[in-house]
């Protein structure tokens, strides 16, 4: 009985951002790999909007403007 009221306690927690970060943006918070960083560069040059990347890169327009002010693209970020 004790586990069961355990398992319907935690079904009425909020979700953490991480996890509902993750529910919409699939490779939120992991790793960058180089070939995340090449796609990045890639699209930047193309002229896609970082709104666009995001989408392609499974990440969160915030974690992409983030990575590019990082690489020292801030006044091009959007």
């Amino acid at each position: 009985m004790k586990q069961e009221n355990n398992i319907n306690q935690n079904q009425d927690k909020p979700k953490s951002v991480f996890t509902e970060q993750r529910a919409l943006h699939r490779r939120a918070y992991k790793h960058w790999s180089d070939k995340d960083y090449e796609l990045l560069w890639n699209l930047f040059h193309q002229g896609k909007s970082t709104k666009e990347i995001a989408i392609i890169l499974k990440r969160g327009d915030g974690a992409i403007r983030s990575k590019l002010r990082k690489l020292g693209f801030k006044h091009l970020v959007e």
